[in-house]
């Protein structure tokens, strides 16, 4: 099989040689990263990729020696991070393990046999981060946390029984990391929390069913249970990415809920990313809700309808945005804005990846189409083409072939090829 890429490459995290260029350019097109018998997508993130290679995982960008094996033993999974970099992962008896780029091997257990054991792991682009405990083969509840902080879910996880501190605030030495590097900095992944974060809270959730999935979007979480059903929660103040009715007595936007207009249909997969949320079902119908990239006026995506865009209310990497009357969860107008997409010739849908403002799905037929950003190249179009696709855009070259998946990071893409 074959690992082919596209899109945002600042930090080399694309590029699969030894080489470490001074100045990457992105790469427009799906260009071949690697190749193996059972290869994937472990991890895309931001600045750093980690690629998959039976048990052996290998690091591409930021702070990582390119084509260095970081990992070679048990199988990990939900590997979480935050814009600075990844944070860590859970081992295959659900112990956290911390990530470090400068040991070997890159990640290393924390806690000891009482230690809470997890299932899932997710941190939103406001840093929130949400757990699922590991359940037992009979239970059939979940037991959910959630931490407005990623310094206050290792705070936790270091003593579970312990209360807050007392003046609601973390610091760093209350974490349980080792040490600042050689340089005496903090691990990349937190740096930009370095300093003190208000613990607003801590909140746990019971939601019946047993957990298949759990990610993030820019402001909330959506989980996919073993059954199909879909469940989602964040801020209130951006609940068209919810895909669901909100009212702060019997739907609150902040609390797990199901997306009404997916009752009954049995889901198979869901991806999430920016401000856009998708679900595949098990009879490959996709569906989309969310909202548009911020700041990004002009560049509404037709194929998913009623997603438009957020007006800006910060340009920095955004976590706040100013609704304004006319998209605040009060007003009148408020839709769950699930759409059903439609591909041309109405092809089943097989796989689905959502970036921070892109989709990339793999339909029937050996068949890759993509829609919405395209600054960095993401939609893997080539290098003439625009920086915005308001429709879905077939990449031709790779019809017929055979397709194991799609993966998307903020601002690449990734696809599977056999």
């Amino acid at each position: 099989m074959e690992l082919h890429a596209c899109g945002f490459n600042g930090h080399n995290q694309l590029k699969a040689d030894a080489e470490r260029l001074d100045n990457p350019s992105d790469i427009y097109s799906f260009t071949k990263i690697a190749s193996g018998h059972d290869i994937g997508v472990a991890h895309a993130g931001w600045s750093q990729t980690l690629v998959k290679h039976n048990t052996t995982l290998v690091g591409l960008g930021h702070n990582l020696p390119p084509g260095v094996p970081l990992w070679d033993g048990p199988p990990l999974s939900s590997f979480f991070g935050t814009h600075g970099g990844l944070i860590g992962a859970l081992g295959e008896k659900g112990e956290l393990c911390r990530f470090s780029h400068e040991s070997y091997p890159a990640f290393t257990l924390r806690g000891d046999e009482s230690s809470p054991r997890l299932a899932h792991v997710a941190i939103n682009n406001a840093d929130r981060v949400t757990i699922i405990f590991l359940a037992s083969p009979a239970a059939n509840l979940m037991h959910i946390l959630e931490f407005s902080s990623v310094l206050g879910f290792f705070g936790w996880y270091s003593d579970p029984s312990a209360d807050p501190p007392a003046n609601g605030v973390y610091s760093h030495p209350s974490l349980p990391t080792d040490k600042p590097d050689s340089r005496g900095e903090i691990p990349a992944g937190l740096r930009p929390s370095l300093s003190r974060v208000s613990v607003v809270d801590r909140r746990h959730f019971m939601v019946p069913g047993r957990a298949k999935k759990l990610v993030a979007f820019a402001t909330g979480f959506v989980l996919l249970t073993e059954t199909g059903e879909v469940y989602t929660w964040g801020d209130a103040r951006h609940d068209r990415c919810l895909g669901r009715s909100v009212d702060a007595a019997d739907n609150p936007a902040d609390e797990p809920r199901l997306v009404e207009a997916l009752a009954g249909i049995p889901i198979a997969k869901v991806a999430a990313g920016g401000w856009i949320c998708a679900a595949l079902s098990k009879e490959r119908d996709l569906y989309i809700w969310g909202l548009g990239t911020p700041g990004s006026e002009g560049r509404k995506i037709e194929a998913l309808n009623n997603v438009s865009p957020l007006p800006p209310h910060s340009k920095e990497s955004g976590i706040l945005y100013d609704l304004g009357e006319e998209h605040s969860a009060d007003s009148a107008e408020q839709d769950e804005d699930v759409t059903l997409i439609e591909l041309e010739s109405g092809l089943d849908v097989v796989d689905v990846g959502v970036g921070t403002g892109h989709v990339v799905v793999v339909a029937e037929g050996g068949r890759i189409y993509t829609v919405g950003d395209n600054d960095n190249g993401q939609l893997g179009l080539g290098k003439d083409a625009q920086s915005f696709h308001k429709d879905w855009t077939e990449i031709k070259e790779f019809r017929e072939k055979s397709f194991k998946g799609v993966t998307c990071g903020p601002r690449s893409s990734f696809i599977l090829v056999q």
